[in-house]
């Protein structure tokens, strides 16, 4: 048993010697169907020869509807494969199409990144928008209702059941992210948002609460 063992774990370091490495998997989308009132999660998974350690963890960047993931691994000493499992949270993002490119580098040290290998997968994603345009628009079923005051309101929107510590996000009547910040003793600053009409969702664990309000210089 011990001997078909080691066969195997030989074949493996061979398959992934003769292959790009690291071998990256095709990333896990959290929720598989985004809108733009899901807090959105990407699960990578990387595997590396002979044991391989972490030079640098996974990070994202996100810029316009680019979203760019990168890791770096050293090798160890040991002829089996390691498997490295990270989650990233890329958090709250405009409806429209993203390209997701994750690169992974096999590094030649284990102290710093010095590649001598590298791979990369892409993906495309869809964010849905969960609100109807125009001005008389409602927020999607399934979300509970804000109590938003005053409203029109010119420089504080107050923002009823909620915790203190939950994250906001502003967005223009088509859907647009404007704003995005976290509340601070159930209190919205609006003073840098144009006079308007605008949807409001709060994120607090796993809820997701909606409210809309207006912007007005001649509000309370």
């Amino acid at each position: 048993m011990k001997k078909e063992l080691l066969v195997l774990v030989l074949c493996l370091s061979a398959f992934y010697s003769q292959a790009q490495l690291p071998y990256i998997a095709t990333p896990t989308l959290i929720p598989q169907n985004p809108t733009n009132a899901s807090s959105v999660k990407i699960v990578t998974k990387v595997t590396t020869p002979n044991l391989g350690v972490i030079v640098n963890i996974a990070t994202h960047t996100v810029t316009g509807q680019q979203i760019k993931i990168s890791s770096c691994y050293g090798q160890g000493m040991m002829p089996a494969t390691q498997t490295f499992i990270d989650t990233l949270v890329i958090g709250l993002l405009p409806p429209g199409n993203y390209q997701i490119t994750q690169s992974a580098f096999l590094s030649s040290t284990n102290q710093h990144c010095t590649p001598i290998d590298s791979n990369v997968v892409s993906l495309s994603i869809n964010v849905t928008n969960t609100l109807v345009t125009g001005t008389d628009a409602t927020p999607a079923a399934g979300f509970k209702a804000l109590a938003l005051w005053p409203n029109p309101c010119v420089s504080t929107l107050l923002i009823d059941d909620t915790s203190g510590e939950a994250e906001v996000v502003v967005l223009s009547v088509s859907g647009a992210l404007v704003k995005r910040t976290r509340l601070n003793n159930k209190a919205l600053d609006v003073r840098d948002l144009k006079d308007g009409f605008y949807f409001l969702k709060v994120l607090e664990k796993d809820r997701v609460h909606a409210g809309k309000f207006i912007k007005s210089g001649t509000g309370q």
